[in-house]
């Protein structure tokens, strides 16, 4: 099970994934080819792999209020611009 922290930080840096493949206009067929590469790099990077993110994920859906802590705290770090900041 991923701890909350975790959770933000892999969350943050799958937005921020996502965000790139926005403004780089890949969608569609391209973005079902790519996204699964970036999710893996996120993953890898965080130490965790699709399964035990995947896992932790569906806890925390099952779980509202953590899930909101979690994604108040993504959205705090996506406003600040800078997503180092904890």
């Amino acid at each position: 099970m991923i701890n909350q922290e975790k959770m933000v930080d892999i969350m943050m840096d799958i937005h921020l994934s996502e965000a790139y493949m926005a403004s780089n206009n890949i969608y569609g067929d391209s973005a079902a080819r790519v996204a699964p590469l970036f999710y893996e790099a996120v993953y890898k990077e965080n130490g965790v792999t699709k399964q035990e993110f995947d896992t932790s994920f569906g806890f925390y859906l099952r779980h509202p209020e953590m899930m909101e802590k979690i994604e108040a705290k993504v959205i705090s770090r996506l406003n600040e611009g800078n997503p180092s900041n904890n």
